[in-house]
């Protein structure tokens, strides 16, 4: 059985004026043999003794129950049917947020499996080449490699003579200008 949050907080509620019951029944019952007893030798009769009994009960309840807060959460009204729906309300807007994110990491999963979809198509093509074909295609990356090990090669000096050659320019224009401005 599911629980909403008034009937969680009628429990509370009831447990707390049980708790509050059984604090005033106890300290009654205490109260009471002490009064009986005590009473009776001051030569006070049973009936008596009854009626202090009582009203020392009716004293702790009063103390007892404001301090636990439970009588008002007892006595409150039970939900209206428009809290119960705005309950619905909320709890439909919950479940439409979790439909939406439940979509989009489904979109995302699907477009994951079509991308490992493509791949395993092109690795089954790769599996059934011959070996011919196999060879084929190694020369021809081998031959792709070594133009771009080539070029990267070319690139990299000529950075390296341009960059070379603007650090001799700037220290031997940066002397004079350095003279000439101290």
């Amino acid at each position: 059985m599911q629980q909403t949050e008034g009937t969680r907080l009628d429990l509370r509620a009831a447990s707390r004026i049980v708790g509050g019951a059984m604090i005033i029944g106890g300290t009654e019952l205490l109260f009471l043999a002490l009064v009986i007893s005590g009473l009776q030798a001051a030569g006070l009769h049973k009936d008596a003794a009854r009626a202090m009994g009582l009203v020392f009960a009716c004293i702790t309840s009063l103390v007892v129950l404001p301090l636990t807060g439970s009588w008002r959460r007892w006595l409150a009204r039970p939900p209206t049917l428009r809290a119960r729906l705005g309950e619905v309300r909320t709890s439909l807007a919950h479940v439409g947020s979790i439909l939406g994110d439940l979509e989009r990491d489904l979109a995302v999963r699907m477009q994951l499996l079509q991308e490992r979809q493509e791949q395993l198509e092109e690795y089954e093509q790769v599996a059934s080449l011959t070996p011919e074909q196999r060879e084929a295609i190694e020369r021809m990356v081998a031959a792709q490699f070594a133009k771009e090990g080539k070029k990267a090669v070319r690139r990299d000096l000529t950075f390296l003579t341009v960059g070379v050659l603007t650090g001799f320019l700037v220290n031997w224009a940066s002397d004079p200008l350095w003279r000439w401005l101290t």
